[in-house]
């Protein structure tokens, strides 16, 4: 997304790189929650 604001002239782009801890912490635990659910429902749907 920064890359293609830039791209495109957008001043709203920020600055590279664009690490937002909130969002990474938001992202690791949907994927634990989700690696550790998959086994569990893979025979049940």
């Amino acid at each position: 997304m920064p890359v293609w604001l830039g791209a495109v002239g957008s001043p709203a782009n920020p600055p590279l790189p664009n690490v937002n801890v909130t969002s990474l912490v938001g992202h690791v635990v949907y994927g634990a929650v989700l690696g550790a659910s998959y086994p569990a429902l893979d025979g049940v749907l």
